[in-house]
């Protein structure tokens, strides 16, 4: 995992159909929230050349496709103020809205399609987990970017 200036670096990819206003989520199938839905991307890793590489590879491994316009739409830091020794995250969130490939089932994630008006909240990580501040961040950012979605 690769830290950079004392926070954990993190993608996120939010890979929308604007056409037929929805999103494409992944259920985990192993892990830390097994059984919900996420978004795809991940840790940084130290042989990723870059953020930018290691979201595209995050998104090929976890839904079996690539992106060919991947744009990062910005970063959230988020200081843990209820876990004072959790390092900080800094999160890269990408936006892809054309891809190549059919998204496919692989040993981490169910690709599933969401209409904007049927994301399953509450079956993300704060639906079935303790709320964590770990598991809110992923909530809010979901949230967060629908209603800019929505306008």
């Amino acid at each position: 995992m690769m830290i950079l200036n004392g926070k954990k670096i993190f993608t996120l990819l939010l890979v929308l159909d604007e056409k037929n206003e929805r999103v494409l989520l992944g259920k985990k199938r192993r892990g830390f929230g097994v059984g919900l839905f996420n978004g795809f991307g991940g840790k940084v890793e130290e042989e990723d050349h870059s953020v930018y590489e290691s979201a595209l590879r995050e998104l090929e491994e976890e839904a079996t496709i690539k992106a060919l316009d991947c744009v990062e739409i910005g970063r959230i830091t988020f200081d843990w103020i209820d876990e004072e020794d959790k390092c900080p995250w800094l999160v890269h969130v990408f936006r892809v809205t054309k891809f190549s490939g059919i998204p496919e089932m692989t040993e981490e994630m169910i690709p599933e399609w969401f209409s904007y008006d049927e994301i399953p909240f509450d079956r993300m990580w704060e639906g079935t987990m303790r709320a964590s501040s770990s598991s809110r961040v992923i909530l809010f950012l979901y949230r967060f970017f629908y209603a800019c979605m929505r306008g």
